[in-house]
């Protein structure tokens, strides 16, 4: 029985109990995977509740089941209407029910739908059996401009790649030309395609996140670790201060650079490095996330070299000035031992660290940075710090069991202040967030201005970006530290793709994230109390963020 909207409509209420009992029992039958029991029992849900997109969306998925093509495809068609799910996937099912039906047109047209509305499982097309009878019309080899298995020449490969890259933002980007404009783009990829015959594969990669960048966004771009070269690296960790890039970690046969300001590799000024690396860095603001990332990059010598920047990437000289103020050269051997530590934090476990070469007293920031969450109250025993450092459960204890604990903590009258770092957190899941700001939201006491301090930096992005900016807009809190790594409300996400001809792996968002009001369109959280990192402070083993929340007075 084929069940419209209208027919829907138009049957007598079904009674609650009832209907309940009857959405049981065709969840039972779909997990049974008894389709033929299932079909009439989620017509008979469709009629009693015919706006639920999740009832029609079960519906056609028996219907298909049960082979019964026809009649699925209105079912999925009303969920495509609803917005049920991901629509895209839905037009695709309707793609395949016709293709199954024998009418290839109305297929194909379903099918470049899906497509345009961004259907990403572009495997699915070539081995997908349900849309074999399409494979052999002309048509089909149209809709997705795919490079030959063998193209003619180098530069006929990576044209390819480029055209393919430009279809795929066009149908997957959010909004990706309100940096530049698409004409741009297509003149930036018609010159690297031209480039091709005299580059490397490393050069052009280089290029090419030299200009993914203008998508406008700090998810989109060229991956790390895209080709070997990008692997090559050297065995240091720099970090930028506001005075400075300085080696903060390195391997253990290195360890006499610890501490070290960089002023050149390989002849080359620092400053003319981080601007090239600049130039490679997506992002969502212009503030301090470019240079977080910049001086991060700063250890690819072998991307450096393939892009002519430096002579020798495998073997570097590195121009530093020590600790004690004396300038002098050291050669490096990079290797691949350890391509990308972004999320070792704060670096390698079997290196050096500055943090630890330094004497004195560590700040409780500096505790545990690598551990997901944590709490522990301060000596003044009325402050509790919480070191939020990833939107990601831990296994252990996940951030919902959690929230509950530091809930509990809260109500304990003796807290009277509240710190939440967000300093190490560049993400995870912003679903996970919602207990968090329950637990922050039920304490009363704390969460008043003077009590309530959020500490965010140049790390601060992407889901910790919507978890900043959500305290900030539901709860009193104070922002101190420097501007977050992300904007208020953003265009992000990570679900890469590769190129078939280069094997780049490269990603283009298609989230638009807005955890703050409609109206804001601030670059960056901008902190009350502004207090940037310097490395004079590092060194001091000093942590001027922290130290100016707790010099204020505690409210009455």
């Amino acid at each position: 029985m084929a069940v419209s909207a209208a027919q829907a409509q138009a049957e007598a209420p079904m009674p609650a109990p009832a209907f309940v009992a009857l959405l049981g029992q065709a969840n039972a039958r779909t997990a049974a995977k008894d389709w033929t029991g299932a079909v009439p029992l989620w017509e008979r849900v469709v009629a009693a509740n015919p706006v639920e997109g999740r009832f029609w969306n079960a519906l056609a998925t028996a219907r298909y089941a049960a082979r019964d093509y026809r009649g699925a495809i209105p079912a999925y068609q009303k969920a495509v209407e609803i917005g049920f799910g991901a629509p895209e996937n839905n037009v695709y099912n309707i793609a395949c029910s016709y293709a199954l039906l024998g009418d290839a047109d109305r297929a194909l047209d379903a099918l470049a739908r899906a497509l345009a509305m961004g259907f990403e499982d572009l495997a699915a097309l070539r081995t997908d059996a349900d849309l074999a009878s399409l494979r052999s019309d002309p048509r089909f080899a149209r809709l997705v401009p795919l490079p030959s298995a063998a193209p003619a020449t180098r530069v006929d490969g990576w044209r390819s790649d480029l055209r393919f890259l430009l279809w795929q933002i066009d149908r997957l980007g959010a909004d990706p030309y309100r940096v530049k404009r698409r004409a741009w783009f297509e003149q930036q990829f018609d010159s690297l395609a031209a480039s091709a015959a005299s580059k490397t594969d490393a050069q052009l990669a280089f290029a090419l996140a030299s200009v993914m960048w203008a998508l406008g966004d700090g998810h989109s771009g060229v991956m790390r670790g895209a080709t070997a070269e990008w692997a090559l690296s050297l065995p240091l960790q720099f970090t930028a201060f506001d005075d400075g890039v300085y080696v903060t970690a390195a391997d253990p046969k290195y360890r006499d650079l610890l501490g070290a300001r960089l002023l050149a590799i390989g002849g080359r000024p620092v400053e003319t490095l981080m601007a090239a690396a600049a130039e490679t860095v997506s992002r969502d603001n212009e503030g301090p996330w470019v240079q977080l990332q910049a001086s991060s990059r700063l250890r690819y010598t072998g991307l450096f070299a393939a892009a002519g920047l430096i002579a020798d990437g495998a073997a570097p000289t590195l121009r530093v000035r020590d600790l004690d103020g004396r300038e002098r050269s050291a050669a490096i051997a990079a290797d691949m031992s350890h391509p990308d530590i972004w999320n070792q934090k704060p670096n390698p476990s079997d290196w050096a660290s500055l943090a630890d070469a330094l004497p004195g007293a560590a700040p409780v920031s500096w505790r545990d940075t690598g551990r997901n969450y944590w709490f522990d109250t301060l000596p003044d025993r009325r402050t509790l710090y919480f070191a939020f450092n990833t939107l990601r459960d831990d296994q252990a204890e996940p951030l919902a069991a959690f929230s509950a604990r530091l809930g509990k903590a809260l109500a304990d009258p003796s807290v009277q202040r509240l710190i939440i770092d967000l300093r190490w957190n560049n993400g995870g899941n912003t679903q996970l967030v919602a207990p968090v700001l329950g637990a922050i939201l039920a304490a009363e006491r704390v969460n008043r201005r003077g009590r309530l301090f959020v500490i965010v930096g140049r790390r601060t992005f992407s889901a910790a970006q919507n978890a900043a900016s959500l305290i900030e807009r539901f709860t009193n809190a104070t922002f101190v530290g420097e501007p977050t790594g992300s904007s208020p409300n953003f265009v992000g996400e990570e679900r890469p793709f590769v190129l078939p001809y280069s094997k780049l792996t490269v990603n283009v968002s298609r989230l638009r994230w807005q955890s703050s009001y409609p109206q804001d369109r601030r670059t960056w959280i901008a902190p009350l109390l502004y207090v940037p990192p310097t490395f004079a402070d590092y060194r001091a083993k000093r942590d001027a963020a922290l130290d100016a929340i707790l010099a204020l007075p505690l409210p009455d």
